[in-house]
């Protein structure tokens, strides 16, 4: 199994979508999830095999057993798996199935377990403890390499007793912007209940927030763990395309002032009233790039005129895309566009308009 980095999952076109049952219970119930999340586009499943209760008579997980059924449905779902690490021993059996670690809120300051993680390569979801600090929660993320850690605001303790938690926006912008980290948030565990989800979903997205984590079950009422908080497929579908169009808004309102880094080949700006921009995108072979580039464009309603693929003439990139897009250079919805591109080509540049 190819190890992914952070920078894979993390992307600025995008949210970063976590999404499954609070616990993998039987085979087919983690199957039924994944079918469903994967035709919503949804390509991380959360799959957890242990889980760490405060009463000891509650479902505990299935453990190392349920690594079979995960395999299956990674395989036939190409889905990438976020799985909870409990244990340092549960490392070593994960790899070559689980793509994204993941430690609990109670495990936060368990540094013994941090410390194991941080032998490991694969990136790390880093929950806030119950009632830590975002300095107790920077310095935990140290023990792994905060290289490698995305962390998730999942509700911490307060007065407040209105729901389960306290999602503290506050701290998670503390977070991402004072210690530059990628922050998302759990909706699920900080709500407590399944109706209140999708707006806590949607404050976080809207503050800035740059991921959510979803508890969803096909039949929450039966769930064995966390039942009064889980959603199902269809309301979850509802949750993911307002989560998508709030950030793209988010995108929409920080396009810059002038365009950083393009070539412009100035003989070709002749009209005085273009319509059209001629551009040129390199890129590096991947599956999912042409869609990729297409999914930006489609979220600043571009619209292309033309689109032309060429083999590639420099060591740099395997091809490149000659587009035309219905809009002039200077419109801040393609500026904002190609600032996003930037990440995902090896090369831009305006051709020029007509």
């Amino acid at each position: 199994m190819k190890i992914i980095t952070r920078d894979d999952i993390l992307k600025k076109y995008k949210p970063l979508i976590i999404a499954g049952p609070c616990a993998v219970e039987v085979r087919e119930q983690l199957r039924t999830i994944a079918k469903a999340l994967n035709e919503m586009g949804v390509k991380i499943l959360r799959c957890q095999l242990f889980k760490p209760r405060t009463d000891p008579d509650s479902f505990q997980g299935i453990g190392l057993k349920g690594l079979p059924w995960i395999r299956e449905v990674k395989k036939e779902f190409s889905m990438l798996v976020a799985m909870e690490i409990t244990d340092k021993d549960q490392i070593k059996p994960t790899k070559g199935i689980v793509d994204i670690l993941w430690v609990g809120a109670r495990n936060m300051q368990n540094y013994e377990l941090l410390k194991a993680i941080g032998q490991d390569e694969r990136p790390v979801i880093l929950k806030r403890g119950l009632i830590a600090t975002v300095d107790e929660w920077v310095k935990a993320g140290k023990y792994i390499g905060l290289d490698r850690v995305i962390f998730c605001e999942r509700g911490i303790r307060s007065g407040a007793d209105s729901m389960r938690f306290t999602l503290d926006l506050n701290g998670a912008l503390v977070a991402k912007f004072d210690h530059q980290m990628p922050v998302i948030i759990d909706p699920s565990h900080t709500a407590g209940r399944s109706d209140l989800v999708p707006y806590l979903a949607y404050a976080g997205m809207a503050a800035g927030m740059d991921g959510i984590v979803v508890e969803v079950h096909n039949q929450p009422e039966k769930a064995l763990s966390d039942a009064s908080q889980q959603i199902t497929p269809e309301v979850f579908k509802k949750v993911l395309n307002e989560v998508n169009t709030l950030y793209k808004l988010r995108r929409q309102k920080e396009a810059p002032s002038a365009i950083p880094a393009f070539s412009v080949q100035e003989a070709h700006l002749k009209k005085k009233h273009p319509l059209k921009t001629l551009l040129f995108l390199a890129v590096k072979n991947r599956v999912g790039i042409l869609k990729d580039i297409l999914t930006v464009f489609a979220d600043f309603d571009i619209n292309l005129s033309k689109l032309e693929s060429h083999p590639g003439d420099s060591k740099n990139w395997d091809y490149y895309f000659e587009v035309e897009v219905e809009c002039e250079a200077t419109e801040p919805r393609l500026i904002q566009a190609l600032k996003i591109l930037k990440e995902l080509c090896q090369q831009i540049k305006i051709i020029g308009e007509n």
